[in-house]
């Protein structure tokens, strides 16, 4: 042992903690011990855009061979003081009406809809069917419908790099010291997952294993993960990439800021149980880059103008017109 220096010393102690998390029999402390590392987890809402008031006009059960109409409002439930974005190239559309018959569009686009309780209307005409069609016995027409819209996803994700003599001197002093990584999740059904691999914080020659999904977390439908629009996750000048894998989902932009596409254009991510196979990106600080103490570093992921369809069902009682004498 004494051919080792005391820093030698440090630094094979603090490998073995930043393994393990703990050292037994040194009479040491952990320097992990000093910190609060726990990464807190933001998630906005999941909601943006709701159906609300589903009507039949008039009220059911509808009389044979009549017209009748289903009214709806499609409602932005997000707040404007939350810094929500709007619903874009959002469209109403019915696409089964079992035997009744349309009797207008069957798709109405309403453009953007705002957060604050922005609301679309649609309405939509139909035709029940004859008494000859029914048999003349009671049936039922089931009105599907879906609204289409676009929306926006963000994730902002911490890490916290120490430098080693400062590790040296926490360890040294016993001194506590307070870190707070936080991960925020913008709001919609669709979730980017920003995870760094690592206690944190982590030295800053270590490397720093970075795991992305995207997530559907609503009702409705987002089956594959494509580009356009694609998955943009931008990290700080201070960081780069070494690699990221499945790389035929990743590519990787080297510049005065890194940045991460996924997938690939003309590649596809499925999601599998509503998320997306987990991709990895190993991670460094740049050469060059001194941390004198404690920095933290904050990734942004981006999924712009993603497109996703909610659904709905209204049953709609008919009746012979020997029925109550309709």
């Amino acid at each position: 042992m004494d051919g080792i220096s005391k820093i030698g010393v440090l630094l094979i102690l603090g490998g073995i903690v930043f393994i393990s998390g703990c050292v037994e029999g040194t009479g040491l402390e952990s320097i992990f011990s000093t910190f609060t590392t726990q990464q807190e987890v933001v998630v906005a809402p999941n909601e943006v855009l709701e159906i609300e008031d589903v009507k039949v006009i008039p009220n059911p059960p509808i009389t044979a061979d009549s017209s009748f109409k289903i009214v709806m409002s499609v409602v932005n439930v997000g707040e404007a003081s939350e810094g929500v974005k709007e619903a874009r190239e959002v469209k109403t559309h019915v696409y089964d009406y079992g035997m009744c018959k349309p009797q207008s569009d069957t798709s109405i686009d309403h453009g953007t809809v705002y957060p604050g309780g922005g609301t679309a209307l649609a309405e939509f005409n139909f035709k029940s069917p004859s008494n000859k069609e029914l048999g003349y016995m009671q049936g039922k027409c089931t009105i599907r419908y879906a609204v289409e819209f676009k929306y926006d996803a963000y994730t902002t994700s911490d890490v916290v790099i120490i430098s080693r003599e400062k590790a040296e001197e926490l360890s040294r002093t016993g001194e506590t010291l307070e870190i707070n990584p936080v991960q925020t999740r913008s709001r919609g059904p669709i979730k980017i997952d920003v995870n760094f691999d690592v206690a944190q914080p982590v030295y800053e020659d270590l490397v720093i294993p970075m795991i992305i999904k995207v997530r559907n977390v609503g009702e409705g439908t987002f089956n594959t993960l494509t580009n356009p629009p694609g998955l943009i996750v931008e990290l700080p000048q201070q960081l780069e990439v070494i690699s990221c894998s499945p790389d035929r989902w990743a590519k990787v932009h080297h510049g005065g800021t890194d940045t991460i596409e996924i997938p690939v254009s003309g590649e596809e991510v499925p999601l599998i149980n509503k998320e997306t196979p987990p991709i990895r990106c190993d991670l460094r600080v740049k050469d060059g880059v001194t941390v004198s103490d404690i920095l933290t570093l904050t990734v942004r992921a981006k999924l712009m103008g993603y497109k996703y369809t909610i659904y709905g069902e209204k049953p709609v009682q008919i009746k012979p017109t020997y029925e109550g004498g309709g």
